[in-house]
């Protein structure tokens, strides 16, 4: 079975039938292995997207589609290990691949619902007076009084049946009034994430609550993945803006010296552990890091990233020398999916990456990166039917 690792590219163009991908789907002698950097990267940022943004998320979710744990866990998989396979990574439930160990707070989401309803307060009695009388009705010491779960279960009805009508997955969850009962403390946290687990694990199911009015906190997964991404942007520009001040402070001193500096910068265990702290989470030591190549391969490209940079904003000679950066947090994204690739037979990317992964000294051989190498890959392997 030759085991086949995509990029977000090559899926959003198979789910719109731009190139001839969807031929391979269901191929005995292939397997497509899908992780939550996909999910994330395909759910709708806006709900004008959502048409687009399903037919991806369904050609993740498909049949035969097998799923990997997230980049922080291959972290954690690799490192409790002393040889990881693709099997280790691989995860049944879409509740692994989306939410490990995610667990509900009766607290956290009954500030949530509080918050909502003095906004609503705010929005319907623009009167302070009329205002203040309602929310001493709902509200009692900061918490929701018994008036206020029959005011938001009545608000809720309308919106419940409709998402009902619209979302059977999201059904046990809206429409029977578990929400109201768990934050009422009728059902426990533990009773509670297992409905809520199971009614929005479906990355489709996601997609199409999110443009539901009301429902757009759906989309947080997908907020927290890109907020990390943009810190992690936030961190490079900081660095460069930190070389362009050395370089500033060092007149006569010629780029290539300096370069050569952060190379050595680059390479240093001390570098190597923050990216790994950054991307994965734990403090990893050059020994470990050594035993982790989806871990190391991710740091190592990382670094040959960071000397791009360096080159289009530190160099004198680059028409971007001081410019302002234009760094996208959708580049970032794209290290997550370098954990995988020691992993599987076929693997996607764009041809940025590939040239990064050459020059951190990996093998490309098993890198595609346009539609036309990755079908021709795929039209080699024979069907074993």
């Amino acid at each position: 079975m030759v085991t086949v690792y995509l990029d977000t590219q090559h899926i959003s163009r198979a789910a719109s039938g731009r190139n001839g991908l969807a031929q391979y789907f269901g191929h005995p002698g292939i397997q497509f292995f899908y992780s939550a950097s996909h999910v994330v990267e395909c759910l709708p940022k806006e709900a004008t997207e959502n048409a687009a943004a399903k037919e991806c998320l369904r050609l993740i979710m498909g049949l035969g589609a097998r799923h990997l744990v997230s980049w922080v866990h291959v972290t954690e998989a690799e490192r409790s290990r002393k040889e990881c396979e693709l099997e280790d990574l691989a995860c049944a439930r879409k509740s692994q691949m989306l939410f490990p160990g995610y667990k509900v707070s009766r607290a956290e989401w009954n500030k949530k619902v509080r918050d909502a309803l003095k906004a609503l307060l705010l929005e319907r009695f623009p009167d302070q007076n009329v205002r203040r009388s309602w929310q001493a009705k709902l509200l009692k010491n900061g918490k929701l009084t018994p008036k206020a779960f029959e005011f938001l279960r009545g608000q809720h009805k309308q919106g419940a049946e409709s998402i009902s009508r619209e979302m059977p997955p999201a059904e046990p969850l809206m429409s029977d009034g578990a929400l109201y009962d768990f934050l009422e403390g009728r059902i426990s946290e533990e009773n509670f994430t297992e409905k809520f687990m199971s009614a929005l694990a479906d990355p489709v199911s996601l997609g199409q609550l999110s443009s539901l009015p009301g429902c757009e906190s759906i989309l947080d997964l997908s907020r927290i993945f890109w907020t990390e991404m943009e810190r992690i942007v936030e961190s490079l520009s900081r660095l460069v803006r930190n070389l362009l001040a050395q370089q500033a402070g060092r007149a006569g001193v010629g780029y290539q010296k300096l370069r050569s500096e952060i190379a050595r910068y680059v390479g240093s265990a001390d570098f190597r552990s923050a990216v790994g702290r950054r991307f994965c989470g734990p403090e990893l030591s050059p020994v470990e890091l050594d035993t982790m190549p989806g871990t190391r391969l991710l740091v190592d490209a990382f670094g040959q990233y960071v000397l791009e940079i360096a080159d289009r904003y530190v160099n004198q000679n680059s028409p971007e020398y001081g410019v302002e950066l234009r760094l996208k947090r959708s580049d970032m994204a794209d290290f997550t999916h370098l954990s995988y690739m020691p992993y599987v037979d076929i693997f996607g990317c764009d041809g940025a990456m590939r040239d990064r992964v050459r020059r951190a000294g990996w093998s490309i051989e098993n890198i595609v990166t346009s539609d036309s190498e990755l079908e021709q890959r795929l039209s080699e392997i024979p069907r074993l039917d």
